[in-house]
């Protein structure tokens, strides 16, 4: 007497309606940008962190495999939370001539700052998880993910 067993239950949740291929393809990118982003390399971490934005927008992912991504900007110096945010925005000020006039923000970061260019680019990936995810988003957070960053090739 034979047998059968029904597999369709089992299958794992994550690649919901999604085809294999694409579950693969989807963690295969993600996987080179994690690899990425903790390079001490500055222009391999923006690579990374621009792969992930895009992956966190793509039809791929699930809800599930999007919170995963959330480990990049958790592992900043800020966490993103409003007072450490507050503090690296006021290191980052500028005075404009030196003299008493009031400290402004760079216009434009460029690679190589370190921790501001890397905490902006985490800042855009989070409010592109939060937006796909459903979740509020400080306005701390959206003023650093606002800064310009300008890449060095």
């Amino acid at each position: 007497m034979e047998r059968h067993v029904n597999m369709n239950g089992m299958v794992p949740s994550f690649c919901g309606p999604r085809n294999f291929y694409s579950n693969r393809e989807w963690w295969t990118r993600a996987m080179w940008a994690f690899e990425a982003i903790s390079s001490p390399s500055d222009l391999k971490f923006g690579y990374g962190a621009a792969m992930l934005t895009v992956l966190a927008q793509s039809g791929a992912a699930s809800n599930e495999e999007k919170a995963l991504l959330d480990t990049v900007w958790k592992t900043t110096g800020t966490q993103m939370w409003d007072s450490a945010i507050r503090r690296l925005l006021a290191d980052s000020t500028l005075s404009a001539s030196g003299d008493n006039s009031p400290p402004e923000r760079p216009e434009r970061i460029r690679e190589g700052s370190g921790s501001l260019y890397r905490e902006v680019l985490a800042a855009r990936l989070k409010v592109v998880l939060d937006q796909e995810l459903g979740r509020q988003t400080s306005s701390l957070v959206c003023e650093l993910a606002g800064l310009q960053v300008n890449s060095v090739t």
